[in-house]
């Protein structure tokens, strides 16, 4: 168990990392391979969710392609819409739901394909009509429920400050992805409660991995900027002893 908890946890540590890495190197590079990374990883996420795959650790089910990529792409979509504004944002949102819906048409149309060849596509899962679905449409919700968010909790009279307001809207976009896509996918089935319970509790789990790196990230702003115009690489260095204090 220690095992394949260390993987899942390096594995979202290391996709949560290069999200934030392609989109510092906008200032270096320009948008297009940030945007290219979202659509990328938009496209495994389809595939791995209707693959099935997930991972059992102490009775609590993680599902990869939610709780690794699309928790990456929800980052991704964060800071684009917090360091770049609003038509960023935009363009962002419109890759990670164009691809959605782009892949599990792809993947009906070759097994359509395939039925009349008579070629047995196993290693292409079917999309899910009503699970896809339901993922689209949470994934437009959640998008514009985090800028809502942020703003709101943003009010000069709230006095919140940046680690609670960056934690509160993480935590909040998560668990309103739960409730809407685990209702839309699977409201009806005698398993509908027990999707729903222990995925609150993973994206709890999650939400603790991913919100120290979102917010030194968000704290280190001018540091990445300064680092990528000298291009001292090195310096990254300086973030190091930061995560593993939080973590270790």
């Amino acid at each position: 168990m220690l095992l394949k908890a260390f993987i899942l946890f390096v594995e979202a540590l290391g996709f949560y990392f290069l999200v934030l890495v392609a989109h510092s190197l906008r200032l270096k590079f320009g948008p297009a391979p940030f945007y290219a990374l979202l659509g990328g990883l938009t496209a495994i996420m389809s595939w791995v969710t209707d693959a099935g795959l997930r991972v059992e650790l102490a009775g609590i089910t993680f599902v990869i392609g939610s709780n690794v990529f699309y928790k990456a792409i929800l980052l991704g979509v964060f800071v684009v819409y917090v360091f770049d504004g609003p038509h960023s944002t935009r363009v962002a949102i419109s890759t990670v739901v164009v691809v959605s819906v782009i892949m599990p048409l792809i993947a009906a149309m070759l097994h359509f394909q395939a039925g009349f060849s008579g070629f047995p596509l196993v290693k292409i899962p079917l999309p899910d009509l009503r699970i896809n679905t339901a993922s689209v449409l949470t994934t437009i919700v959640d998008m514009f429920f985090l800028a809502i968010v942020w703003e709101y909790i943003g009010k000069k009279k709230l006095r919140m400050s940046l680690w609670l307001r960056t934690y509160s809207t993480l935590l909040g976009v998560m668990w309103l992805d739960v409730l809407l896509f685990a209702t839309g996918a699977f409201a009806g089935k005698p398993y509908y409660f027990s999707i729903m319970s222990g995925t609150f509790l993973s994206r709890l789990i999650i939400s603790l991995i991913a919100f120290p790196i979102l917010y030194i990230y968000s704290g280190k702003t001018g540091f990445m900027v300064r680092l990528l115009k000298t291009g001292q690489f090195w310096q990254l260095s300086k973030i190091l002893p930061g995560l593993m204090k939080i973590y270790l």
